[in-house]
């Protein structure tokens, strides 16, 4: 079942672009704006923790919101090895500890984006 559902939510994911140090996606229904970057670092390392800080942005007026982050390496079939901590606070703002890519290759980043019995994604995708 995950992996159905994770076939229907691929083909509604969104598209991300980079500009310099600040990334940003579009969630799947184009209801939120993800921007995020790495903490003190100018790429995402390999086989080192790292965080990553950003906000969450709402183009419409919606509250109560969680914020989910899934990192996978859809060639491998596997995600991380740790279970990285994801710090939501009201403003949208956030933070997320214990990231850690212990292989080079290609990662997608899913940012859950869970309100009103809704579940959007916004993804982005980091070769390493």
């Amino acid at each position: 079942m995950r992996h159905i559902m994770f076939s229907v939510l691929f083909f509604l994911i969104c598209s991300c672009g980079d500009n310099n140090k600040s990334i940003s996606c579009s969630s799947s229904l184009n209801n939120f704006e993800v921007e995020f970057e790495i903490v003190n670092r100018k790429a995402i390392p390999v086989n080192e923790l790292f965080s990553i800080t950003g906000f969450v942005k709402s183009k419409h007026p919606i509250q109560n919101f969680t914020l989910e982050l899934e990192a996978i390496m859809p060639e491998h079939h596997h995600g991380m090895n740790v279970d990285p901590v994801v710090n939501l606070r009201e403003d949208g703002s956030f933070t997320v500890d214990g990231m850690l890519f212990h292989m080079p290759g290609k990662w997608l980043l899913h940012f859950y984006i869970r309100h009103d019995h809704l579940t959007e994604v916004a993804m982005y995708e980091a070769i390493l």
